[in-house]
């Protein structure tokens, strides 16, 4: 989502490595996801790939917050034109749930940036968040409660930070400056059992957290 050159060489050795079926982009492209950055840096990366690959896959999307800073016009325009070329694939919304063939496996795609579109936030400390919008909650819930098999969830916002503060100092969650609370309080009640993992993008580093933190894997 960078448009850089290691960005487009991280695609195409992904390709090639690894031969995915599917790619999921965990959101930012930056700077302000305006549609000519969404262009350049995210889906012309993806055609160019394609073609040396010569084969193209679909390609599912979950914003952040850089995505809505142009209130997400660049982004819904890229992501339902995304998979255009396999009309079943089409993403329709802004989060997503993918399944196996077997329904062994599904993977829920949510939209934590859509609450997250002031870049003055982080300087709030009245600013609790990101939290999902209630339909889309209720639509995961669904999803978790009606489906046997394990569930991987991917989200562009952590659940928790080893050293960003999630909450201001004044807001209803400023106790807990590192956990998004609303996120653990919805998937909380899932962790045992259902949730096999969680996959976040937003920080600029990899981490890797300790097993079994608030009983998630």
């Amino acid at each position: 989502g960078t448009g850089m050159e290691d960005a487009a060489c991280l695609l195409q050795t992904l390709l090639n490595t690894h031969q995915p079926d599917v790619i999921v982009h965990l959101g930012d492209i930056y700077y302000s996801g305006t549609p000519d950055e969404c262009a350049a840096n995210y889906s012309q990366i993806f055609d160019t790939a394609f073609q040396k690959y010569g084969k193209r896959l679909p390609v599912f999307t979950i914003p952040g917050n850089h995505d809505y800073y142009a209130f997400g016009y660049g982004y819904y325009e890229m992501v339902t034109a995304m998979n255009s070329f396999l009309p079943a694939a089409v993403q329709e919304a802004s989060y997503f749930c993918l399944r196996t063939e077997d329904n062994g496996w599904q993977f829920l795609g949510m939209d934590t940036g859509y609450n997250d579109a002031n870049p003055a936030d982080q300087f709030n400390t009245y600013y609790a968040g990101p939290q999902l919008n209630a339909s889309e909650i209720t639509w995961h819930k669904d999803k978790l409660d009606n489906f046997e098999g394990a569930t991987l969830l991917f989200s562009h916002h952590q659940m928790y930070s080893h050293h960003a503060k999630l909450n201001g100092s004044l807001s209803s969650y400023g106790s807990y400056p590192n956990l998004n609370k609303y996120l653990l309080d919805v998937f909380r009640p899932y962790f045992n059992g259902k949730v096999a993992g969680w996959m976040w993008g937003h920080e600029h580093n990899q981490v890797i957290y300790q097993d079994g933190l608030y009983g998630l894997p």
